[in-house]
């Protein structure tokens, strides 16, 4: 609700969800357990709701002619992908990133604390859209992180944008970019088990692999 505006932050104001949570915070209310993605207040309800939500997206991107995700949207875009990592880094170096370094520095002032963060996975069809700076910028940030994060040794980073199964499947998507909480639940168990790292070392490889699963859904679409 906070992403609206107006009646967005009435809504938000005079939610059930935000009063019982005040309460808990006052000590007035037991303070219970609401997991994302099970029943947690309005924004997953279940899974038949999330049905019916996938459902509508994509009746909405079939429809729509100038949707993100509408093939002829694709195809306008098509011209944006670079050919290579490097030919996009000519263009576009990576750029300095200052929240990255506001985290960096968090987490250099407690080394008592371990740091596991993590790239969302946005959908394939995310990225085809973007421009080409865009693109730039957002695997730059990646880049970016991966070689600052990797010289603290209490901060781990963690990349699921490469992850055909999660960014290759829309039914996993009710918009243009939020998943269902079994995503979550996926890259939790990733974590734990110190499986897609993103470090110095596996920057380059996650690059190319990022790159060619894009190149190869967006072949799939101009067909």
């Amino acid at each position: 609700d906070l992403y609206q505006s107006d009646i967005g932050i009435n809504t938000y104001i005079f939610n059930a969800d935000v009063v019982l949570q005040s309460l808990r915070d006052l000590g007035l209310f037991p303070p219970g357990n609401a997991p994302q993605g099970d029943a947690y207040g309005t924004w997953y309800v279940d899974d038949e709701w999330w049905d019916q939500t996938v459902r509508n997206f994509h009746d909405q991107i079939r429809t729509d002619l100038e949707h993100w995700y509408h093939p002829s949207s694709l195809q306008e875009k098509k011209g944006n992908l670079p050919p290579s990592i490097r030919d996009l880094y000519t263009e576009f170096p990576v750029a300095n990133c200052p929240s990255i370094d506001r985290l960096a520095e968090r987490a250099r002032k407690r080394p008592d604390v371990e740091f596991y963060f993590l790239m969302a996975p946005f959908p394939v069809e995310y990225y085809l859209y973007q421009s080409k700076e865009d693109i730039a910028a957002l695997i730059g940030m990646r880049r970016y992180a991966a070689d600052l994060f990797d010289q603290l040794p209490n901060v781990q980073l963690h990349a699921f944008d490469h992850d055909e199964c999660i960014v290759g499947d829309l039914g996993r998507y009710k918009d243009l970019m939020h998943y269902h909480p079994s995503v979550n639940r996926h890259m939790i168990e990733c974590i734990a088990n110190n499986s897609n790292i993103l470090n110095s070392k596996s920057i380059d490889l996650h690059e190319q692999h990022w790159l060619t699963l894009l190149q190869q859904y967006q072949k799939r679409y101009m067909k």
